[in-house]
């Protein structure tokens, strides 16, 4: 098993298979990202050993993310290789691909979407996206509801004075299509602009907001899990992820690998382990876990440090290279 010094327990693995994305998210990435190079990327044997490795060390759930999962042409064959190993694989996407694509990772493996859209409104999509194409997301998402990815997963990051306004638009969004629309606090991630406070939208700012208008049944935070989930009028569900205002590290169970192969055991440190070099280098498989049980060891308790000292930080690794 994988534990850290404060008693937590890695099961989960969040997956980036390339930093490449067709979307300019301002929270996400900088006007002009730089990119991993092809062979800089994990390879499909790459990661087919690397999961198998985490599988035998108790990680029975992996995430795809990215930048943008669906960049990769060879996406099918990880799905493959990743669900030879774990008992369930998701997937975070921008679903701009997902029409056309769906049907081959679903037959290859894949178990459940979450789906990143951040406005409703057509114009304010395509500022925050730097161009991106609201239809077709919508097409993705009504392709996976057709196609059974159910319960599918919408993600909303909330920002004030750009999309706070849509919050209920987002609750009858969901409501109407049988989708949970989970809301995400705004995090310091660094995207085009450093973050800004004033654009911060707390997680009871959300909720007084909904309960305002719709009736809330609170159900309690699955242990590890990101979200709090609340019952809508006793016909839908919706999801909070307060990751700024009350974080869930005390229970986290997560672990990030990027694109290129680095083990990141806390989104909110600067801490990383090369794996990939092990990889390539032919270290055999003890040698490899001895250092992932290593810089599990050294996971520090979480962005609940800084919010104890108040001392938030304005930077941290854009979203894009650390994987969603």
């Amino acid at each position: 098993m994988l534990n850290d010094t404060y008693g937590r327990t890695m099961t989960k693995l969040r997956l980036s298979v390339t930093d490449e994305c067709n979307y300019r998210c301002i929270f996400c990435m900088p006007a002009n990202p730089k990119f991993f190079k092809k062979e800089e990327l994990l390879t499909v044997p790459e990661i087919d050993r690397l999961v198998k490795l985490f599988s035998s060390m108790g990680v029975d759930e992996v995430k795809l993310t990215g930048g943008e999962p669906l960049a990769r042409n060879d996406l099918p064959s990880i799905i493959e290789a990743v669900h030879a190993h774990v008992k369930a694989i998701s997937m975070t996407t921008n679903g701009y691909y997902l029409a056309r694509r769906l049907p081959e990772l679903q037959k290859s493996g894949l178990s459940r979407l979450n789906v990143s859209v951040h406005s409703l409104n057509e114009n304010k999509y395509r500022k925050i996206t730097g161009g991106g194409n609201l239809k077709v997301a919508m097409d993705g998402i009504n392709t996976a509801i057709d196609l059974g990815m159910v319960p599918l997963k919408v993600n909303m990051t909330v920002m004030r004075g750009f999309n706070d306004d849509e919050i209920l638009d987002f609750v009858d969004f969901g409501l109407k299509r049988g989708i949970i629309v989970r809301f995400l606090e705004y995090e310091p991630f660094n995207g085009r602009e450093a973050w800004a406070s004033s654009e911060f939208v707390s997680a009871k700012e959300i909720l007084d907001k909904i309960s305002a208008k719709y009736r809330l049944t609170h159900s309690l935070r699955e242990l590890h899990s990101t979200s709090t989930y609340y019952d809508v009028n006793g016909s839908g569900k919706i999801g909070i992820i307060p990751s700024v205002s009350a974080p869930f590290c005390q229970d986290c169970n997560r672990l990030r690998v990027t694109a290129d192969g680095k083990l990141v055991p806390c989104m909110y440190s600067h801490f990383e382990v090369d794996l990939k070099k092990p990889l390539e280098s032919g270290l055999d498989d003890d040698k490899i876990k001895e250092i992932i049980k290593g810089a599990v060891n050294g996971k520090f308790r979480g962005v609940i440090e800084y919010i104890e000292k108040n001392d938030l930080p304005s930077y941290i690794r854009s979203m894009y290279k650390l994987g969603g």
